[in-house]
């Protein structure tokens, strides 16, 4: 699908930097379509060689800190508007019309 220059996204900065442009970036279309690409990205990161060992250990006790807490849909929801806004630069910019209190 072709993407129009400019348009907002998130991408791994230690493939970018080395000019390797290819599937380590990410265009969420649509705000609900942003828990897949970030899982997306996490899973390049994983994967990632020229990603630092540290950043990978980072990511891993992040994960296993956390897989014990139940994150509510609102506190997902507002994860996910915040980092909608931040692409957007647009703070009144919400998903699906979802109130939040950035």
């Amino acid at each position: 699908k072709r993407l129009k220059p400019g348009m907002p996204g998130f991408a791994c900065k230690h493939c970018y930097a080395l000019g390797r442009k290819g599937l380590c970036r990410f265009f969420p279309t649509r705000c609900r379509s942003l828990p897949a690409k970030i899982k997306d990205l996490s899973d390049h990161l994983r994967r990632c060689t020229m990603c630092p060992m540290e950043v990978k250990e980072k990511l891993l006790q992040y994960r296993s800190e956390n897989l014990d807490l139940e994150p509510t849909e609102d506190s997902n929801k507002h994860f996910f508007d915040r980092v909608w806004n931040r692409l957007h630069s647009q703070e009144k910019n919400q998903c699906q019309g979802h109130n939040n209190d950035l």
